[in-house]
């Protein structure tokens, strides 16, 4: 995977950067507040944000990823795109309540998330799958939602040397003060979040074969948070060789 370069600032430089930003369409639909509201949920719903990793390279859509550190019944990092939802994703007729989302993921308490440490591969590869995401959404009109699967390219290939995981499998987020699952801004608009779980490829063909709930019952049946192990083991099933 390509490495893109990400500037990190703390909350204090946040407003005061002057980079150009091209906003989609409906920024002006929802309003100038809106990514405030997403902040504002993040911090109701998960914690405080810490810091701000901001897109230096920028088109369709520009992407803020907001860092909340560990804390009380949290031992872990959760990191939560804002500009996705910039652009609305196309769904079925009836299904208008699905437009915009936001996406979410989990890394261990010590994963360094600074300027310099994401360059590595070995630690820039979940800032990467987020990213990538929001760019399918915004360049090749990929449609988000809850129990897809997403393969890091045809035929899925590691994200990094460092690891297997191949792919992500999407689902509601489960936290220990919930409500995250979506927020209403703009009037009638709702924002959807989604937990993005990286997975492997045998995970990805389980997903093919027995369908989302049964991956996700693999993933995360017993109700407990995920959180990123490149190393982690394997959910799916072993096939054990038929012999006559």
């Amino acid at each position: 995977m390509e490495r893109e370069e990400y500037e990190l600032l703390d909350e204090l430089d946040v407003e005061e950067d002057s980079s150009p930003v091209t906003r989609s369409s409906n920024w002006d639909l929802l309003g100038e507040s809106f990514t405030e509201q997403i902040r504002e949920h993040v911090e109701e719903h998960i914690g405080a944000v810490d810091r701000v990793m901001h897109e230096v390279v920028g088109d369709n859509i520009h992407l803020d990823l907001f860092v909340v550190p560990q804390g009380r019944g949290r031992d872990y990092l959760t990191v939560v795109t804002s500009g996705l939802s910039d652009k609305p994703m196309s769904v079925p007729k009836g299904q208008e309540g699905l437009r915009y989302a936001e996406l979410l993921m989990r890394l261990p308490p010590s994963w360094p998330l600074f300027r310099e440490s994401v360059k590595d591969g070995r630690h820039g590869w979940p800032i990467d799958c987020l990213k990538v995401l929001a760019r399918l959404v915004g360049e090749d009109d990929l449609s988000l939602s809850c129990g897809e699967v997403v393969p890091n390219g045809d035929p899925p290939l590691p994200y990094h040397d460092s690891t297997q995981l191949c792919g992500v499998f999407l689902t509601n987020p489960r936290l220990e003060h919930g409500g995250l699952g979506h927020k209403a801004v703009g009037g009638q608009s709702v924002v959807n979040f989604y937990e993005v779980v990286p997975i492997y490829v045998e995970e990805l063909l389980y997903r093919q074969r027995r369908g989302a709930e049964a991956l996700k019952q693999r993933l995360l049946g017993d109700g407990r948070v995920h959180v990123v192990q490149p190393d982690r083991d394997n959910a799916a099933p072993v096939r054990r060789p038929f012999f006559f």
